[in-house]
């Protein structure tokens, strides 16, 4: 029997974290596929902490992550996935417990995260996590969308 372990993300290389980020958005509503060095732009755009995000190995495997960007006394999740096998057990509640826990050590007094108005199993989870909706975002993924309504990206805060 395989235990679980949430480790920082910095025990990684890009290459891994990519994989595991993309694998977590395995049957999204839309494809994501970032490599290497996508990856890293994405950690560097958006300040993304990799001290404070976290994996979690199911023994040996990244089974499921939570990216934590921090800017001063603001933080957002920068994504939050699990992989298809591993979907089901509540990881994705723990991967988020644990960077809220590293979020409010660190400092921040509100943290963000986006969420498409379809994903409902993730809605719940981050409801059950003290997150409330506080606004749809707008932009060209919405205008581009034949489903428009599911697609469109609501913003939650949880303070």
């Amino acid at each position: 029997m395989n235990t679980l372990a949430l480790v920082p993300a910095t025990q990684f290389d890009h290459a891994t974290l990519a994989t595991t980020f993309n694998e977590g958005y395995g049957g999204y509503e839309f494809p994501v596929h970032l490599d290497a060095a996508a990856f890293g732009s994405m950690v560097k755009s958006v300040d993304i902490d990799l001290a404070n995000s976290v994996i979690a190995l199911e023994g040996a495997r990244p089974a499921a992550f939570a990216m934590l960007a921090l800017r001063g006394l603001n933080a957002w999740i920068g994504g939050m996935g699990v992989a298809p096998e591993f979907r089901g057990r509540g990881l994705g509640a723990e991967v988020m417990r644990a960077v809220i826990a590293n979020a409010r050590a660190a400092g921040a007094s509100t943290i963000d995260l986006e969420v498409l108005v379809g994903n409902a199993h993730a809605i719940s989870i981050y409801e059950a996590l003290g997150f409330v909706p506080v606004r749809r975002a707008q932009g060209p993924l919405c205008s581009r969308s034949r489903r428009a309504t599911m697609m469109a990206p609501m913003i939650c805060r949880r303070s």
